[in-house]
């Protein structure tokens, strides 16, 4: 199958920033919804998108962390959370830029 043939995960845009140091449990990203093709998270919704990873490292993939986006009583576990900003090539994350959170498929 090829990347044209795959279908596209819905998608949640978002404009907003982190706060708090990296690697501390209650660092936080918020942000506004900009786009979205995921049910029920509408253009204009305030979300959060949060990371928990487990205290010891591990060498199992699926226990190395997970974001997980948050909007209004939705909880959604992502796939991945991108920096979409070009000038920063996703290098800067507390100031508020571009985003996108793609959902785990349910």
């Amino acid at each position: 199958m090829t990347a044209e043939q795959r279908p596209k995960q819905p998608c949640v845009k978002i404009h907003g920033a982190w706060t708090g140091d990296v690697g501390h449990p209650k660092r936080v990203f918020n942000g506004q919804v900009t786009e979205s093709t995921v049910t029920g998270i509408v253009v204009g919704t305030k979300v959060k998108v949060t990371y928990y990873a487990p205290a010891q490292r591990t060498t199992d993939v699926t226990e190395h962390g997970t974001y997980t986006l948050h909007a209004g009583t939705q909880e959604l576990k992502l796939m991945s959370f991108i920096n979409m900003t070009e000038k920063t090539g996703g290098k800067q994350d507390t100031e508020a830029e571009d985003w996108q959170a793609t959902p785990l498929p349910q």
